[in-house]
């Protein structure tokens, strides 16, 4: 035989091509994210937390950032997220630079190389369950379901893609350990703690492959067989998971959320492998001393130690608390992460372009998915011993993930693996009842068009969009068009860049030890975007409650504050120098939504707000990261601005009592029209008017100020100089002497 036409070298030629496949179609946006000006465009949330986190440790390696003081400011917080991810990026792209464009493609290319990647361990899966045929099949499903690549494309730089990859690893040796003894068996519980252990020190949530990979595993053996060494090896590979957990927990500072935190990485994790250690070790046990008399036997076994077990650990308030929450957000009764578009059911009515229909995600797959644990059953009862306990793991895999999915489309990621290689089985029972009646090879070829076709509307809803946006951006490279809109992530850079433009440096973003001299509030959805690009540190971010949920509320209070008197009180509880406004508001008629669009300014002698003056604004043709209020939009306004608060000088002027002074200066931002600002005020019944600026007469670097200010009293004009010590100290400030007023022209 032609030795390139060899069995083996084909698969590995198509297991090649599945994965080059996947990784293009994993790279449509490759030109959105790597910039003509030679910028990386990262994701926009949590991706650039994973970000900031890599970054830190890619400047002071090996450290982690285990403390960052540019969250939760100004007290900082424990990291939210284990290390390993963040350590890895920042390990792999010192290979290849020292500079930060070095990390940040590196970061760029880290999803789809790992997600591209998952065509192994479902070949692997498939392999196991029936032939390598089947296992083909799973790992261009892989390769092909927008499930998998939604979330893993270039440019997210979050754990998605890894954590996928680590789950598929753990699945594929939770079925290849079936039937294995001896040494073998020994080596592949090694491979499950290793599995085990990057999980924990990658994801946040991995209580639940904890729980779900192994309970799968033993839920299997005890189901079917039982055997004390299987027991044993589950029990090995947990406690190595558990000292490995214990040896970091000893040596990093007290997780965010407490000891016991069931929402980060944190003693909790290594009590929950501790349990199934002592658990399959105890049955273990138990089975080699008295031979039970059947699964239902060892089911109640099992019952009877969890329980001895978790009873007493329930009993501890800190465990029932996390415990708590960690269903909450299973259910989705956690209202900060059920505002997530990720949180929707798979299918849902909700038309959000990141909420895609279950069609899009699947194709006609999706319709499938309540049904695949009733397949995976009936194919466990009649399959045979080695085979049915690889199938009910599977299944076990499959019916969890399932639900997870069906109630949340963030788990599509993780579904994916299990799911292709289900599906897969699928397709190939259906070839085999087509082989009965027709040639083998018809019926191959008729499974393959059959699965194409339930592929379609995720490839005329998905893929067909994405690579005509390649193409055109193919097309049009190095050709700039000085119309073309910023994307939200080329937004958020260019504002994150004016805002360190505008404000004085900060010390801690590389150095823990050293604690920032101010912070910014910002929106919550845009936290992570502004440690980054901005490299200032916030009080709220993305993680919302999760972070502290007294200060989310003092920011929630200035953002739905109606009036200034509200929005000071809210900022002084949280001793902040600097806010960002948005254009469109979420909430109209907010004090927000005012200082965006009118800058404090007095309109028709209404209140005037003194103490807050625009730093920075910008940037010129940008996207917000929602349309709040699309109806109000206006492409003339920048889309965020950079306000500071200030005490504000205090002009005072000699009037007739109850009369009417308007201040008026012009404001010249860098971008942008000029800015007509007014101050007005009524005199007192002594005859003074107070009026409270926030402007000097000279302005700022990104602001400048076309002064001084002119007062109209009547039919009387005075004029006034500010200086930046007056807006600062509160200072008063009286007329200038009038030789020295200056004519000038209303803008």
């Amino acid at each position: 035989m032609f030795p390139l036409a060899s069995p083996a070298l084909l698969r590995l030629a198509s297991l090649l091509s599945a994965f080059a496949v996947g990784l293009i179609l994993r790279s449509t946006r490759y030109f959105d994210v790597f910039t003509r000006e030679g910028q990386v465009l990262l994701g926009f949330d949590d991706a650039l937390f994973a970000a900031r986190r890599g970054l830190y440790s890619f400047v002071n390696f090996p450290e982690v950032l285990g403390f960052d003081p540019f969250i939760a400011y100004p007290d900082g917080a424990a990291s939210p997220v284990p290390p390993l991810f963040g350590w890895a990026m920042a390990a792999v792209a010192r290979l290849f630079g020292d500079d930060t464009q070095t990390f940040e493609t590196v970061a760029a290319w880290t999803s789809p190389l790992l997600a591209s990647l998952l065509v192994w361990p479902a070949y692997s899966i498939g392999r196991s369950m029936a032939s390598p045929a089947l296992g083909l099949g799973a790992a261009w499903l892989v390769a092909v379901l927008p499930s998998g690549i939604l979330i893993t494309s270039i440019g997210n730089s979050d754990h998605h893609a890894a954590v996928a990859l680590i789950a598929s690893c753990w699945l594929a040796t939770s079925v290849a350990i079936v039937g294995r003894s001896g040494r073998a068996l020994a080596v592949y519980a090694v491979l499950q703690a290793v599995a085990m252990t990057l999980m924990a020190f990658t994801w946040s949530g991995s209580l639940l492959y904890i729980a779900l990979g192994g309970g799968a595993q033993l839920g299997a053996i005890l189901v079917l067989h039982g055997r004390s060494e299987r027991l044993y090896a589950l029990g090995a590979s947990a406690g190595l998971a558990a000292l490995a957990l214990v040896i970091w927990l000893r040596e990093t500072p007290v997780p965010l959320g407490g000891f016991l935190s069931s929402q980060t990485l944190s003693w909790l994790h290594a009590l929950a492998l501790l349990c199934l250690a002592i658990l399959a070790v105890g049955l273990g046990a138990w089975e080699r001393t008295r031979r039970s008399r059947g699964a239902g036997a060892r089911l109640l076994r099992a019952l009877a130690l969890a329980s001895a077990m978790a009873l007493p650990l329930l009993l501890v308030p800190s465990i029932q608390h996390e415990f708590g929450r960690g269903l909450d957000f299973l259910a989705k009764q956690d209202t900060w992460a059920a505002a997530n578009p990720e949180q929707v059911p798979l299918f849902h009515s909700q038309a959000s372009t990141t909420a895609r229909p279950a069609t899009t995600r699947l194709g006609l797959f999706a319709y499938l998915v309540p049904l695949l644990p009733f397949y995976l059953v009936a194919r466990t009862l009649r399959g045979r011993d080695r085979e049915r306990e690889r199938i009910l793991v599977l299944a076990l895999w499959v019916s969890a993930l399932s639900l997870l999915l069906l109630s949340q489309v963030r788990y599509g990621t993780d579904f994916t693996t299990p799911g292709s290689v289900a599906f897969a089985m699928l397709l190939a029972d259906v070839q085999r009842g087509l082989a009965t009646k027709l040639r083998p090879a018809v019926a191959a070829w008729i499974s393959v068009a059959l699965a194409v076709g339930m592929l379609s509307p995720a490839i005329q809803a998905f893929h067909e969009p994405r690579l005509t946006h390649l193409a055109t951006r193919w097309e049009q490279r190095g050709i700039p068009d000085p119309r073309e809109r910023l994307s939200r992530s080329e937004t958020l850079l260019r504002f994150g860049e004016r805002v360190r433009e505008a404000t004085p440096p900060v010390r801690g973003f590389f150095d823990t030890t050293a604690r920032p001299e101010y912070g910014i509030l910002v929106p919550p959805t845009l936290g992570h975007a502004f440690v980054y690009y901005a490299r200032r540190p916030v009080v709220i971010n993305n993680l919302g409650p999760y972070l502290d949920p007294e200060k989310l509320q003092l920011a929630l209070d200035f953002y739905t504050a109606t009036n200034e008197r509200e929005a000071l009180s809210a900022l002084e509880a949280l001793g902040i120098r600097y806010v960002v406004t948005r254009r469109a508001a979420p909430m109209l008629g907010s004090f927000e939504s005012a200082l965006h669009e009118g800058h404090g300014s007095s309109h028709h002698g209404g209140a005037t707000s003194g103490h807050f003056r625009l730093v920075a604004m910008g940037p010129k043709h940008g996207t917000p990261l929602f349309s709040h209020r699309p109806g109000t939009r206006r492409d003339g306004d920048a889309v965020y601005k950079l306000f500071e608060k200030v005490e504000g000088a205090e002009l005072r002027a000699e009037a007739t009592p109850r009369s009417l002074a308007i201040a008026t200066i012009t404001l010249r931002p860098e971008q942008g029209p000029p800015i007509l600002f007014r101050a007005a005020a009524y005199a007192d019944e002594s005859g003074v008017a107070r009026l409270r600026v926030p402007y000097s007469s000279k302005g700022s670097a990104l602001v400048r100020s076309a002064g001084p200010y002119r007062v109209r009293i009547g039919d009387e004009q005075l004029f006034f100089e500010v200086d930046e010590t007056d807006v600062r100290e509160g200072r008063e400030v009286r007329p200038m002497a009038l030789p020295d007023a200056p004519a000038q022209r209303e803008p």
